[in-house]
């Protein structure tokens, strides 16, 4: 049971490094929120955690039970007066009776209970390592999901700067002569219509940020934070990851401590199938003045409950966990599966916008704003709205592509075990050391990343 526990710890240290990649540089400033010091954030601050973690002290109390022997001895006094007639030879009056019973365990009972509780306690550290790799990908969401509003609400700024520059360039153009009335009003319309998407913009920002601090486990303000959502590709050997994950997850591995708990609680039913003997010294001193010293032993008989259901009940609890096991196994082979798949497709869409939409977008609309400026006739206020809209559906669709692919990366280190597959493909600062974290400060719903 050592080596069980010992996997245990090694489980939860595995998460910790997966969180503390090394880099070659020092932070800027550690002042800064990254992806990296939310995760060291939440899983020292998160309630969920905290309380997950106090199953343990649960666990440890067990352990102490079964160290417990845990039956105490009783002590039986008995005093009876005598009486009878003079020829009964009583020289004593008082008939004295002490006898001291402990029931004993015959079959190994304690070592079965201390491999129990042992097996629980392994178990429980591993369900506190899986909570907290939950948790830990779920900041990685939460954090990536800030970044995309903060981008997307970025973005929105950007697309007003450039409609307010087309508007005052169509009245200048009117006021010239070059353009039509209808022209000018079509951009003043445009650019209307984009600051209507302000607001809905800035309501899925401020959602974003405040889910972001509620899994931090803080309501202090960020004031500011370094993050992007980057295309890559990672390796997709399914059969691989699938190795890892049966490897490494803790709920796998904690699932088959429950299998040697149940083991062992069956084993612990048929020992005491036939119950424990009780036995102790037995002293009396009867109405003769005569001492006897002896022992005495009681032996329960096991004529009407063999705990042939509690057995059976015992065997079909390990029985469920061996199937619960397999199910979650199954699960997993799937999970990892079908986020290699969401991944693969994610990085098509992703590797198509960035490198082949947005640059013949972005040059068309570079040569249309250009001709437009310079008050070229085919060029009206129109097309060059039109053009900058494909060019603005494309840039969103990248960003979708990005959060699409930073999702595809959450679901497949949650399917491994590994929060570093979540984790952006370049250099990250390392998590602070337990207790020397810098507290992040809370960031306006507005600010922009560093």
């Amino acid at each position: 049971m050592r080596q069980t526990r010992k996997h245990a710890w090694l489980s939860v240290l595995l998460i910790a490094l997966s969180c503390s990649r090394a880099v070659a540089d020092p932070p800027a400033d550690p002042d800064v929120l990254t992806v990296e010091q939310a995760v060291a954030w939440a899983l020292q601050h998160n309630p969920e955690l905290a309380v997950a973690r106090k199953q343990r002290g649960i666990a440890e109390a067990n352990v102490v039970i079964a160290r417990t022997y845990p039956f105490n001895p009783s002590w039986q006094p008995s005093v009876m007066g005598i009486n009878g007639p003079a020829d009964a030879g009583i020289t004593n009056r008082v008939f004295i009776q002490n006898v001291i019973a402990l029931e004993v365990e015959m079959r190994g009972q304690g070592k079965i209970r201390r491999a129990i509780a042992n097996a629980a306690l392994s178990r429980s550290e591993l369900e506190i390592a899986a909570a907290e790799l939950a948790i830990a990908v779920k900041t990685i969401r939460a954090f990536n999901a800030f970044v995309y509003r903060q981008d997307k609400y970025r973005q929105l700024e950007d697309t007003l700067q450039l409609q307010e520059r087309t508007a005052k360039t169509a009245k200048l153009l009117f006021d010239q002569g070059k353009v039509k009335a209808v022209d000018k009003m079509l951009a003043e319309s445009d650019l209307v219509e984009a600051r209507a998407q302000r607001g809905p913009s800035q309501a899925l920002l401020v959602a974003a940020w405040n889910d972001l601090r509620r899994v931090l486990g803080t309501d202090q303000p960020i004031t500011s934070f370094r993050g992007r959502l980057e295309p890559g590709e990672r390796p997709d050997d399914t059969d691989e990851l699938i190795q890892a994950a049966m490897r490494q997850r803790p709920d796998l591995q904690s699932l088959q401590l429950a299998i040697v708990e149940a083991d062992q609680r069956t084993r612990l039913e048929i020992a005491n199938r036939f119950g424990n003997p009780t036995v102790g010294p037995k002293m009396e001193y009867n109405e003769s003045r005569i001492w006897f010293v002896g022992a005495t032993a009681n032996f329960p008989i096991p004529a009407f409950n063999a705990h042939r259901g509690l057995i059976q009940l015992r065997m079909a609890e390990r029985e469920k966990a061996v199937q619960d096991k397999r199910r979650v196994e199954i699960q997993a082979a799937l999970d990892v599966k079908a986020a290699v798949a969401r991944l693969a497709e994610a990085q098509k869409w992703a590797k198509y916008i960035g490198s082949e939409s947005l640059p013949a977008l972005q040059t068309t609309m570079d040569s249309l704003d250009k001709l437009f400026e310079a008050g070229e006739s085919s060029v009206d206020v129109l097309r060059l709205i039109n053009a900058r809209r494909y060019l603005l559906r494309a840039r969103d669709g990248y960003l979708d592509a990005l959060w699409e692919l930073s999702s595809a990366r959450a679901d497949l280190a949650a399917a491994v075990g590994d929060i570093e597959l979540a984790l952006p493909l370049r250099e990250v600062m390392p998590v602070p050391a337990p207790g020397n974290s810098a507290r992040p400060q809370l960031l306006p719903p507005v600010a922009q990343s560093k």
